[in-house]
């Protein structure tokens, strides 16, 4: 069995991507909320283009021709070739928005930088729900429910990601409101 320091993989280069992008900034006389607008919006880049290379590599794998048609900070596009297979269509639509849940998952755990977090509600909020939403049209989701995914399933597909990202936030919020509450600072009433 492999031993993969898991402290090394992933959180080490994270904390230095985003402290290194600071610097550069912070080099370059960028003032902290100039820097913070500059990493958010590379984030949002990296997250639009795992979404759309997740439809292509998932096409690539399931037999299927795929390329990236467009990439810009907020769309994307995945040109996709396949025979008319109802299933391999589906799975690839479904691909990103699932993984960028998962991707979503691991960094809201993985480390409490708050730009690490960040990246985690824009994996969430920007390259997953928003594309699981069935009921809207010219999304991923809507997409596999055309080609013959069950709406019930289009429908847990949603709303079971949603349910884990509201009790999460939940959670997260009513730690700090504990937290708060612990401080001895005056509190405010809630109205």
């Amino acid at each position: 069995m492999l031993n993969i320091n898991h402290e090394y993989l992933f959180k080490m280069p994270l904390k230095k991507l985003i402290d290194t992008l600071d610097d550069i900034f912070t080099q370059k006389g960028f003032s902290e909320l100039w820097r913070n607008f500059l990493i958010f919006m590379i984030l949002l880049a990296i997250t639009t283009t795992i979404h759309e290379a997740t439809h292509v590599v998932t096409a690539y794998y399931l037999g299927c021709e795929g390329e990236l048609a467009k990439i810009s900070f907020f769309t994307g596009l995945s040109a996709i070739k396949c025979e008319d297979n109802s299933t391999k269509l589906i799975i690839i639509s479904l691909s990103a928005p699932i993984l960028l849940f998962l991707i979503g998952l691991y960094l809201w755990f993985s480390d409490s930088h708050p730009m690490v977090k960040i990246w985690a509600l824009l994996c969430w909020f920007y390259g997953s729900l928003p594309s699981l939403s069935f009921f809207t049209s010219n999304t991923d989701a809507n997409f596999a429910l055309k080609h013959g995914l069950p709406p019930l399933w289009a429908l847990l597909i949603f709303i079971i990601p949603t349910s884990i990202i509201a009790y999460l936030l939940s959670r997260n919020f009513k730690r700090e409101l504990d937290m708060e509450k612990c401080s001895g600072l005056p509190q405010k009433e809630l109205s």
